[in-house]
Protein backbone atom coordinates (compact mmCIF):
# COMPACT_ATOMS: atom_id res chain seq x y z
CA UNK A 1 0.00 0.00 0.00
CA UNK A 2 2.62 2.62 0.42
CA UNK A 3 4.34 1.42 -2.55
CA UNK A 4 1.23 2.50 -4.35
CA UNK A 5 0.50 5.52 -2.66
CA UNK A 6 3.99 6.87 -3.62
CA UNK A 7 3.29 5.49 -6.82
CA UNK A 8 -0.05 7.68 -7.19
CA UNK A 9 1.84 10.32 -6.16
CA UNK A 10 4.56 11.00 -8.53
CA UNK A 11 1.32 10.15 -11.19
CA UNK A 12 0.13 13.53 -10.18
CA UNK A 13 0.26 17.05 -12.15
CA UNK A 14 2.89 18.91 -10.06
CA UNK A 15 2.19 22.63 -9.89
CA UNK A 16 3.68 24.70 -11.97
CA UNK A 17 5.30 26.92 -8.47
CA UNK A 18 6.49 23.77 -7.30
CA UNK A 19 8.52 22.41 -10.30
CA UNK A 20 9.71 25.91 -10.80
CA UNK A 21 10.78 25.85 -7.01
CA UNK A 22 12.28 22.79 -7.35
CA UNK A 23 14.22 24.21 -10.77
CA UNK A 24 15.44 27.25 -8.65
CA UNK A 25 17.05 25.23 -5.90
CA UNK A 26 19.18 22.68 -8.03
CA UNK A 27 20.25 25.91 -9.63
CA UNK A 28 21.60 27.20 -6.45
CA UNK A 29 22.84 23.59 -5.33
CA UNK A 30 24.85 23.54 -8.69
CA UNK A 31 26.06 27.25 -8.00
CA UNK A 32 27.51 26.76 -4.77
CA UNK A 33 29.04 23.41 -5.62
CA UNK A 34 31.01 24.72 -8.37
CA UNK A 35 34.57 26.12 -7.83
CA UNK A 36 34.33 29.35 -10.00
CA UNK A 37 32.97 32.34 -8.82
CA UNK A 38 29.49 33.30 -11.10
CA UNK A 39 27.75 37.17 -10.90
CA UNK A 40 24.83 37.61 -12.89
CA UNK A 41 23.24 41.26 -12.88
CA UNK A 42 20.65 43.04 -14.63
CA UNK A 43 20.76 45.84 -17.32
CA UNK A 44 20.74 48.25 -14.49
CA UNK A 45 23.48 46.89 -12.39
CA UNK A 46 21.79 45.08 -9.44
CA UNK A 47 22.89 41.49 -8.84
CA UNK A 48 21.02 38.95 -9.28
CA UNK A 49 23.06 36.06 -8.49
CA UNK A 50 26.50 35.99 -6.72
CA UNK A 51 27.84 32.65 -5.67
CA UNK A 52 29.50 31.42 -2.76
CA UNK A 53 32.57 30.99 -5.03
CA UNK A 54 32.77 34.31 -6.26
CA UNK A 55 32.07 35.86 -2.50
CA UNK A 56 35.51 33.82 -1.76
CA UNK A 57 37.57 34.79 -4.49
CA UNK A 58 36.50 38.42 -4.70
CA UNK A 59 36.18 38.77 -0.62
CA UNK A 60 33.58 40.80 -1.17
CA UNK A 61 29.90 39.07 -1.68
CA UNK A 62 27.00 41.27 -3.61
CA UNK A 63 26.57 44.79 -2.50
CA UNK A 64 23.73 47.42 -3.78
CA UNK A 65 26.67 49.52 -5.21
CA UNK A 66 25.93 51.20 -8.80
CA UNK A 67 28.46 49.65 -11.56
CA UNK A 68 30.42 53.26 -11.22
CA UNK A 69 31.72 52.69 -7.97
CA UNK A 70 32.25 48.21 -8.53
CA UNK A 71 35.80 49.08 -9.07
CA UNK A 72 36.15 51.19 -5.60
CA UNK A 73 34.10 48.71 -3.62
CA UNK A 74 35.89 45.32 -4.74
CA UNK A 75 39.38 47.11 -5.32
CA UNK A 76 39.67 46.36 -8.78
CA UNK A 77 42.75 47.08 -10.81
CA UNK A 78 44.43 46.47 -14.04
CA UNK A 79 46.85 43.51 -14.83
CA UNK A 80 49.58 45.78 -13.73
CA UNK A 81 48.30 46.09 -10.28
CA UNK A 82 48.13 49.42 -9.76
CA UNK A 83 45.72 50.95 -12.30
CA UNK A 84 42.24 51.09 -11.19
CA UNK A 85 40.37 49.30 -13.47
CA UNK A 86 38.33 51.13 -15.85
CA UNK A 87 34.57 51.18 -14.73
CA UNK A 88 33.09 50.88 -18.23
CA UNK A 89 35.58 47.99 -18.75
CA UNK A 90 34.82 46.10 -16.50
CA UNK A 91 34.10 42.21 -17.51
CA UNK A 92 30.47 42.54 -16.21
CA UNK A 93 29.73 45.88 -16.75
CA UNK A 94 30.76 44.96 -20.66
CA UNK A 95 28.49 42.02 -20.82
CA UNK A 96 25.59 43.95 -19.33
CA UNK A 97 26.69 46.35 -22.73
CA UNK A 98 26.30 42.90 -25.30
CA UNK A 99 29.83 42.32 -25.37
CA UNK A 100 31.08 38.80 -25.26
CA UNK A 101 34.66 38.09 -23.22
CA UNK A 102 37.36 35.62 -22.92
CA UNK A 103 40.46 35.27 -20.92
CA UNK A 104 39.89 38.67 -19.70
CA UNK A 105 42.77 39.40 -16.72
CA UNK A 106 41.66 41.46 -13.73
CA UNK A 107 43.90 42.08 -10.70
CA UNK A 108 41.70 42.68 -7.22
CA UNK A 109 42.80 43.59 -4.15
CA UNK A 110 40.94 45.06 -1.08
CA UNK A 111 40.77 44.82 2.84
CA UNK A 112 39.75 41.29 2.69
CA UNK A 113 42.20 39.95 -0.31
CA UNK A 114 45.28 42.28 0.83
CA UNK A 115 47.63 40.40 -1.31
CA UNK A 116 45.59 40.53 -4.40
CA UNK A 117 44.30 38.01 -6.68
CA UNK A 118 45.01 37.93 -10.55
CA UNK A 119 41.40 36.42 -11.76
CA UNK A 120 40.54 35.62 -15.39
CA UNK A 121 37.18 36.12 -16.37
CA UNK A 122 34.74 35.03 -19.38
CA UNK A 123 31.27 36.08 -19.68
CA UNK A 124 27.97 36.77 -21.89
CA UNK A 125 25.20 38.84 -21.96
CA UNK A 126 21.98 37.89 -21.53
CA UNK A 127 19.54 38.16 -23.87
CA UNK A 128 15.33 37.61 -24.31
CA UNK A 129 14.56 35.32 -27.28
CA UNK A 130 14.06 38.70 -29.40
CA UNK A 131 17.72 39.58 -28.85
CA UNK A 132 16.65 42.73 -26.00
CA UNK A 133 19.55 42.70 -23.43
CA UNK A 134 18.48 41.89 -20.03
CA UNK A 135 22.04 41.85 -18.13
CA UNK A 136 25.13 40.01 -18.05
CA UNK A 137 26.72 36.71 -16.51
CA UNK A 138 30.25 36.18 -15.99
CA UNK A 139 32.36 33.26 -14.55
CA UNK A 140 36.02 33.58 -13.07
CA UNK A 141 39.19 31.64 -11.31
CA UNK A 142 41.97 32.97 -9.13
CA UNK A 143 44.91 32.48 -11.70
CA UNK A 144 47.42 33.87 -9.33
CA UNK A 145 49.13 30.77 -8.96
CA UNK A 146 49.35 29.61 -11.77
CA UNK A 147 50.71 32.84 -13.19
CA UNK A 148 53.10 33.16 -10.33
CA UNK A 149 54.42 29.27 -12.02
CA UNK A 150 54.75 30.61 -15.39
CA UNK A 151 56.68 33.62 -13.90
CA UNK A 152 59.13 31.47 -12.00
CA UNK A 153 59.39 28.99 -15.06
CA UNK A 154 60.42 31.81 -17.22
CA UNK A 155 62.77 33.40 -15.05
CA UNK A 156 64.46 29.71 -14.35
CA UNK A 157 64.75 29.16 -17.84
CA UNK A 158 66.29 32.51 -18.60
CA UNK A 159 68.77 31.74 -15.88
CA UNK A 160 69.36 28.37 -17.87
CA UNK A 161 69.79 30.08 -20.86
CA UNK A 162 72.22 32.82 -19.72
CA UNK A 163 74.37 30.10 -18.25
CA UNK A 164 74.72 27.81 -21.25
CA UNK A 165 75.96 30.96 -23.08
CA UNK A 166 78.73 31.93 -20.90
CA UNK A 167 79.54 28.07 -20.51
CA UNK A 168 83.31 27.62 -21.75
CA UNK A 169 82.09 24.29 -22.44
CA UNK A 170 80.03 23.45 -25.72
CA UNK A 171 76.55 22.87 -24.67
CA UNK A 172 74.05 21.85 -27.55
CA UNK A 173 70.49 20.72 -27.06
CA UNK A 174 67.62 19.19 -29.58
CA UNK A 175 64.25 18.53 -29.82
CA UNK A 176 62.59 15.03 -29.78
CA UNK A 177 63.19 14.74 -33.41
CA UNK A 178 67.19 15.61 -33.30
CA UNK A 179 66.67 19.22 -34.53
CA UNK A 180 69.18 21.46 -32.08
CA UNK A 181 67.13 23.91 -30.37
CA UNK A 182 70.40 25.68 -28.40
CA UNK A 183 73.63 26.09 -29.79
CA UNK A 184 75.87 27.98 -26.90
CA UNK A 185 79.36 30.01 -27.54
CA UNK A 186 81.67 27.17 -26.47
CA UNK A 187 80.03 24.95 -29.30
CA UNK A 188 80.49 27.40 -31.75
CA UNK A 189 84.30 27.80 -30.82
CA UNK A 190 84.25 23.91 -31.03
CA UNK A 191 82.68 22.72 -33.83
CA UNK A 192 82.77 26.24 -36.33
CA UNK A 193 79.12 26.71 -36.75
CA UNK A 194 77.32 30.21 -35.63
CA UNK A 195 74.16 29.58 -33.58
CA UNK A 196 72.05 30.76 -36.19
CA UNK A 197 73.53 28.02 -38.59
CA UNK A 198 73.05 25.22 -36.66
CA UNK A 199 70.01 25.81 -34.96
CA UNK A 200 66.94 23.81 -36.48
CA UNK A 201 69.96 21.53 -38.23
CA UNK A 202 69.66 17.69 -37.16
CA UNK A 203 72.45 17.07 -34.54
CA UNK A 204 73.88 14.61 -37.09
CA UNK A 205 75.50 17.32 -38.67
CA UNK A 206 77.77 17.84 -36.10
CA UNK A 207 78.53 13.83 -35.80
CA UNK A 208 79.12 13.84 -39.33
CA UNK A 209 82.10 17.32 -38.77
CA UNK A 210 83.51 15.78 -36.34
CA UNK A 211 84.10 12.29 -37.91
CA UNK A 212 84.94 13.92 -40.93
CA UNK A 213 87.34 15.86 -39.03
CA UNK A 214 88.99 12.61 -37.55
CA UNK A 215 89.48 10.89 -41.28
CA UNK A 216 90.94 14.27 -42.83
Amino acid sequence: PTQSMADEERKKPHKPDEKIKRQEELLQLILASIAEGVVVADSNGKFLLFNAAAEQVLGIGATETAPSQWSDQYGAYLPDTVTQYPTDQLPLVRTMRGESIDAVELFVRNPQVPNGRLLYFTGRPLKRADGTIQGGVVVFHDMTERKKAEEALQISEEKFRSLVQTANDAIVTANSHGNITDFNRGAEAIFGYSAGEAIGKPLTVLMADRLSCRVS
